[in-house]
């Protein structure tokens, strides 16, 4: 696993940009900000940007890699930096510069392939290298989700070529829901003390390097920016997304996650579907200036 910081000038541009954020919103894309269709209205986006203010902003903490990201983020727009890849990267929007990125060490991703192989698993591997990421599937597979669209290589995985797997941030497998548990238990405990796997969208597994998620990434971003993790709301549906509510005081998980992340939080707001980002927006305000 490696780190890459971004220098102290860059670092400090930053927090001088965000020296008056009294208050800041963390929210995921799909399953939450995003409707079920994958999209972000902009009669929505006005909505939510009428809530924000120079001492209030917000920003996106998504599984997705930040060219997808970045769409969204420019909307409102987005001064804060961004958490993609689930936590494997962390990007300046304004600079589009890397403040922050950890890699899956090459022959941790080869074993990842490995196993897929060895278990015929049907199955999408996604690989995030850079600023791209390609889809690795049998010809017989189909694509499984368009959700964020990548070039696709109809290819055995044992004919992966090795560059491919040097510099990945994350490994996203896309497989039917039946067999899901049954990938990520695998997997931990084949790999379990070099990766975390995280279940993120219906059918889809998160793989980045121990001791990466989206809790780790946003603790450190806070960290950089200078803001206190005490007026942080999070927001989510999903376990990626319930890594973030250790971090910040106020945890919000939409209607429509799963029972583990509503556990996991202080508050459900209501569905993606009816502007559970917004509902939630509107609680923490209320709530800060109590």
């Amino acid at each position: 696993m490696q780190e890459q910081i971004s220098n102290d000038k860059i670092l400090e541009d930053i927090r001088d940009r965000l020296k008056d954020v009294k208050k800041l919103i963390v929210t995921d894309l799909d399953g939450t900000l995003l409707n079920n269709n994958s999209e972000l209205p902009q009669e929505y986006v006005e909505e939510i940007k009428g809530m924000l203010s120079p001492e209030v902003k917000l920003t996106i903490a998504s599984g997705r890699g930040y060219p997808s990201v970045k769409t969204f983020a420019y909307r409102f727009p987005i001064d804060v930096p961004v958490i993609c890849e689930a936590g494997a990267v962390v990007v300046d929007p304004v600079t589009e510069e890397i403040i922050y990125q950890q890699f899956i060490e090459e022959d941790v991703v080869k074993a990842i392939i490995d196993h897929l192989v060895r278990k015929r698993y049907r199955c999408n591997l996604y690989l995030y290298r850079g600023n791209s990421m390609i889809c690795y599937k049998r010809p017989e597979v189909p694509v499984f989700t368009e959700k964020e669209p990548a070039p696709v290589v109809n290819t055995d995985l044992s004919d992966i070529p090795p560059e491919a797997i040097v510099g990945v941030r994350k490994v996203s497998i896309i497989l039917e829901e039946e067999y899901l548990n049954q990938l990520k238990e695998e997997l931990r405990e084949l790999l379990g003390d070099k990766i975390d796997v995280m279940r993120a969208d219906d059918g889809c597994l998160d793989i980045m390097a121990i001791g990466v998620t989206k809790g780790s990434a946003l603790q450190h971003m806070l960290q950089i920016c200078g803001i206190d993790p005490e007026h942080v709301m999070a927001i989510g549906d999903n376990e990626s997304d319930a890594t973030m509510f250790d971090v910040v005081k106020f945890s919000v998980a939409v209607a429509n996650a799963d029972d583990f992340t509503k556990s996991k939080a202080s508050f459900v707001t209501s569905s993606n579907e009816d502007k559970g980002v917004l509902l939630a927006i509107k609680h923490f305000l209320e709530a800060q200036n109590d």
